[in-house]
Order: structure tokens, then sequence, then C-alpha cells
């Protein structure tokens, strides 16, 4: 007890600096600090705490031509907020050519392609970058948005690594979702998609994702679902909740409607087991939506039984098929399923995709009232030649 109290005052004392280093730059290793009380220690890939008795002054050690911006003196027992980004001034050439911004303009500045490899930022020209989120035109608006993108989204050729902090100002993801132009609150979608729960503006995600689950625009209210989906399997947002948005959605006719329906397959491993009714569920997707049927179903084929009248209509009445929930079907009731395929193809020959289900079972079946269904091939028209049931068949 009294080493774990020992070890919450050691960290109490720490002055943490949580510093974002562009991979341009270098590491977090060439970060230095003066007046630390003893070796400092790197956390993560973003964060170095320091022993101190008073306040620790962190800089930049490494190559020319970058600075450490943001908090540079941190006491005992706080956390400092930093980045390693070129110097203000250095990217004045840049700032000049969005005195009178064009599309053009912003594009060769901030959004790097393979043919137009743009330079790292300065703070100064990046929060150009930030006002130009209220420009007039949306299409400059929305090209900010894309520019954006590189900074919540953490692949290997991204500037900042996935536990930095974040470089977005606080609210500016929420000024963006409410952007009036559908175009621009789409992309901020796409952005939201790319942050994880760990990223320092989640919640601010997490609001701008409620609020477009209402949009006027039914593509921003289908990504508004696959966001709140996303969001809930990651451990951002409750699943339940997550769940019942998703059921409002599914009568939407369309992509809305459609979204819907994957989220309630995609939920299958996220809400709490007995929480939800996916039998409803997987009968409202049939109403609407019945396509989609098949992969909520199969998503749900341990928890929602065989239901002949329900098979019966998909096989009759979609394209899909689902081979997972096609062998539940043929381990739990065998002679159900045997007599919808008989109703829905009672003679030769049979279509490619009854093959395909033959194939899709072949070597799974040992009831003989099923596997006569699959194999038979025109020899008998009856099935009076087999064994009578069980009773339990």
């Amino acid at each position: 007890m009294w080493s774990l109290l020992a070890c919450l005052s050691a960290l109490a004392d720490d002055a943490v600096l949580h510093v974002a280093v562009h991979q341009e730059a270098g590491s977090i290793y060439e970060v230095a600090a003066d007046g630390a009380a003893g070796q400092c220690r790197v956390l993560g890939l973003s964060r170095i705490a320091c022993p101190a008795d008073g306040p620790v002054v962190f800089r930049w050690g490494g190559a020319d031509g970058w600075a450490l911006h943001g908090d540079r003196s941190v006491v005992p027992g706080a956390e400092g907020v930093a980045f390693v980004l070129p110097p203000d001034g250095s990217r004045d050439a840049e700032r000049e050519r969005l005195r009178e911004p064009t599309l053009q303009a912003v594009q060769d500045v901030f959004l790097r392609t393979g043919a137009n490899p743009v330079r790292p930022p300065s703070p100064d020209l990046f929060g150009d970058l930030v006002a130009l989120g209220a420009h007039d035109d949306w299409r400059i608006r929305a090209l900010v948005v894309d520019a954006l993108v590189p900074w919540v989204r953490h692949t290997a050729s991204d500037p900042f690594p996935p536990d930095a902090p974040s470089l977005l100002p606080e609210g500016l993801v929420l000024q963006l979702a409410a952007d009036p132009a559908p175009q621009v609150r789409r992309r901020v979608a796409r952005l939201i998609r790319e942050m994880r729960g760990g990223d320092p503006r989640a919640e601010e995600a997490r609001r701008a994702t409620e609020a477009f689950r209402d949009d006027r625009d039914k593509r921003v209210r289908k990504l508004a679902t696959v966001l709140q989906t996303t969001q809930a399997t990651e451990g951002m947002t409750d699943p339940l909740e997550a769940w019942l948005a998703a059921l409002s959605r599914v009568p939407e006719p369309g992509p809305v409607g459609r979204a819907a329906c994957k989220a309630l397959a995609t939920l299958h491993d996220h809400v709490p087991p007995g929480s939800v009714d996916p039998d409803r569920a997987v009968a409202l997707v049939i109403a609407h939506h019945p396509e989609k049927a098949w992969a909520v179903w199969g998503a749900w084929k341990a928890e929602v039984p065989f239901h002949p009248a329900r098979a019966r209509y998909l096989l009759g009445s979609t394209l899909n098929l689902s081979m997972g929930l096609l062998r539940q079907w043929a381990t739990d009731d065998p002679v159900g399923l045997a007599a919808v395929l008989s109703d829905w193809e009672p003679t030769l020959p049979h279509s490619d995709r009854f093959g395909v289900i033959a194939r899709w079972l072949e070597g799974r079946v040992e009831d003989p009232v099923l596997l006569h269904v699959l194999t038979w091939d025109g020899t008998a028209d009856t099935l009076s030649g087999l064994p009578e049931p069980t009773p339990e068949q």
C-alpha cells in the first residue's frame, strides 16, 4: 500500500509534456529538458515525464528548421502541450498566396498529392488554414476539411503519432459540422470517421455525429449512422444508443436505411448479450431492405431462429445469400429448410442460385429429407421412397 502511494506521489511530482513531433522533424527523443530533478522518461510516442521540484523547460534539440511551439515550461504535477513544427515566419511565401485565396492556392499550399508534395506548415500558416474554414466560398471551406484529414488520421505517412495532441483548435470540428453547405458537412463526417477514441477532439466528434443524425441531407444522415456505429465499436459511444439509432433509421429508403441495416449487423459483437431484440430487427430489415436481411440475419443467426416464411420470402424476392445463415438453418431445422427449398424450386432445372446453396451445404447434411432435396436429379418425382422423418424432424 505504501509502495503504491509512493508511486502515485512520484507521478504527481512529474512535469509532463504532451508533444506532437512532426515525423519529418525527427522523434520525441530530440526534445530536451532543462531543470529536471532526475532522468526523464518517454511515455508512449508523445509524452515526456520528468521528475521535478521546480519548472522544467523543454526545447527542441533536433534538426534546424524546426521549433517547439506551445508550453515550453511545465511545473511539477502539470502537463503541457506542444508541437514541433517549422518556426513562425518560415512559410511567408505560402501565406502570401493565401492573402486573396483561390481554390488552386489552397490546394497547392495544403493538399499533399503525389504531384504536389506540400511543405509542413508553421503554426501561423496552419492558423491561416483554420481561418479559411469561415470563408464565403463553400468550395474553399470544403478544401479546408480535406486538408485537415492528415492531422486527425494516423497512418505511417501522416504528420503526428497516434497518441499526439491535436493541432485542431477546440470548437473547429463543431464549427465545420454546422456548415450551411451539405458538401462541407459530408466531408466533415468523413473527417470524423478518421478519428479514433483517444483523439483529443473525440468528444466534439461525438457531438457532431449526434447532430448529423437529423441532418436535412440524406447523405449526411447515412454517414452519421456509419459514424455512430464506428464510434460504438471503438468505445467512443454507447453501443445500445447506436443500436436504437440504427433501428430507427431502417425504415428510411435508400442509402440511409441500408447503412442502418449494416450497423445492426456490425453491432452484434458490441451490444451486451440479451440487451436488444434481434428478431424484431431482422423483421424490420426484411420489411424495408430485404436484400440486406441476409447480412443482418447472418450476423444474428445464433440468436434469431429459422423462420420458414421469412426464408421463403428472401429466397423468392432477393438476389443475395448468406452461406453462414444457410448452414445454420441446415443444422437447426433441416426438414424445415428442405420444405422451403422444395417450395421455392419444386422442379428441374434448378437455378444457379440453388446450385450455390447445394454446394455450400455439400458434405454438411446428414438429414435424408434435406439431402434428397439438394441432390434430386429428377429420377424420382416424390419423396415417397424416403424414410419417415422423426418427430423431431
